[in-house]
């Protein structure tokens, strides 16, 4: 079997109430390509070294390429805190390895080795032929990507915020935000087909989060923080994928 930790430090949890404390993952379950469902897991801590240890059990080789879906759950003071999304499989802490300059080269031979197992053990059982783990061993690809958006003189700093503000941003970041208004404290978002909606404040944990499964949305309202700094909105698509992200600063909207 193989076993995942998720590994959080003692002292980000500091203050919190270690009772409320706990990670709730799930895993999309398949017979042979097809996805039958979903599996969830409660897992709580357990403290070692300075660190608390969430650890999912249970996976065995034909697993290795499934995503692993979890949100930390944590209560200060009566108020409910939750972490965004951690998606992660062990297909990606092995390619994550392997990637590394300072690993050996021992460990990032029986990191591929792992994942040509975790293939071998899909073939064999029929599962998932569609999402080897190691069809991505000979991937080569860039991490980063340069496309020009525009040009424009600038000499002034002005003349800066206003010509990269008048770059045609919708065309990479798509079209979901339709409107973004403030009516007091009262954050408004007009958006189209939208699965689900994060929203966080500048302080140290996300005060407000929003999220309803399954169900297209058109318009999402929030209670601004005062002592926000910023504010980053997330939006994903009916699918679960990640569709667009916009950061503001409160005052772009007075």
């Amino acid at each position: 079997d193989i076993s995942v930790n998720l590994v959080i430090s003692q002292a980000t949890l500091a203050g919190f109430d270690m009772n409320s404390v706990y990670v709730l993952a799930e895993m999309d379950t398949y017979s042979g390509n097809e996805k039958t469902g979903v599996k969830t897991f409660k897992i709580e801590p357990v403290a070692q070294n300075g660190y608390y240890y969430f650890t999912l059990t249970g996976f065995t080789a034909v697993n290795m390429n499934d995503r692993i879906r979890s949100v930390l759950y944590a209560t200060k003071d009566g108020q409910e805190y939750y972490s965004p999304v951690d998606d992660y499989s062990v297909a990606d802490y092995a390619y994550s390895q392997m990637k590394k300059d300072f690993v050996g080269d021992n460990l990032k031979a029986l990191c591929a080795e792992l994942l040509r197992y975790g293939s071998a053990a899909q073939i064999y059982k029929g599962y998932r032929l569609d999402s080897l783990a190691d069809a991505n061993i000979r991937l080569r690809f860039a991490e980063r990507v340069f496309i020009n958006m525009g040009s424009f003189s600038a000499e002034s700093f002005e003349e800066l915020f206003e010509g990269t503000k008048a770059l045609p941003w919708e065309m990479f970041m798509g079209p979901l935000f339709h409107r973004v208004s403030v009516d007091g404290d009262n954050l408004h978002i007009e958006c189209s087909d939208a699965a689900c909606a994060f929203l966080y404040t500048g302080s140290k944990s996300p005060k407000h989060v929003y999220a309803e499964n399954g169900t297209p949305l058109n318009s999402i309202d929030f209670k601004i923080d005062a002592n926000a700094r910023y504010i980053r909105i997330s939006i994903q698509d009916n699918e679960g994928r990640w569709a667009d992200t916009r950061g503001f600063f409160p005052e772009e909207f007075r």
